[in-house]
């Protein structure tokens, strides 16, 4: 059987949101962070790019939010697709999320207390590793000899990341060189 057709009205605010979302983009917004919502409040919190937040109507058993969605179907209610903000990062995009997230965690059928983006867990990492790294004096028992240079090198490569993090890694050849890259 096929699907009814929508009227310009229902397909009007769709049309919109994918509106406001292709001119935020065009202004360097391209993350943003919604809701979604019905007639008893939001429900759920999440970022997205593009049409993200429009993949909720097509519901689905692996969606988190089908059962949810099955009822508001079921009750003749519509759903609300809600943009909270647009940001011109993603780690900015990912922190709003979170802290509306962690506001009212209890009420919200979210799975996870929000996501962190690529870039604050290299930063992460990248804090780890210094905190692993051991003082100059006791590497250098262990150490090859003029490696001061090296150890510098590395400790200051390992303290960038934790500021401006990137997808890469640090790559150690057996002669002692360092490569920073993929």
């Amino acid at each position: 059987m096929a699907s009814p057709r929508k009227s310009a009205a229902a397909v009007r605010p769709y049309a919109e949101l994918c509106a406001q979302i292709a001119q935020a983009a065009r202004h360097g917004y391209s993350f943003y962070v919604y809701a979604l919502a019905d007639r008893s409040g939001v429900f759920y919190v999440g970022k997205g790019t593009k049409g993200r937040v429009l993949c909720h109507r097509r519901m689905g058993q692996g969606d988190r939010n089908a059962s949810k969605l099955e009822r508001i179907s079921a009750a003749g209610e519509s759903l609300q697709h809600i943009l909270l903000g647009f940001f011109q990062d993603e780690c900015s995009a990912y922190a709003y999320e979170r802290a509306l997230i962690g506001e009212s965690p209890d009420s919200l059928t979210n799975i996870s207390p929000g996501q962190r983006s690529p870039q604050e867990i290299a930063s992460d990492a990248a804090r780890a590793i210094l905190a692993r790294v051991v003082p100059f004096e006791q590497w250098m028992h262990a150490a090859i000899p003029g490696a001061r240079p090296l150890y510098d090198r590395l400790v200051a490569m390992v303290k960038a990341e934790i500021i401006t993090p990137t997808p890469r890694e640090l790559v150690f050849t057996p002669s002692g060189q360092v490569s920073y890259g993929w």
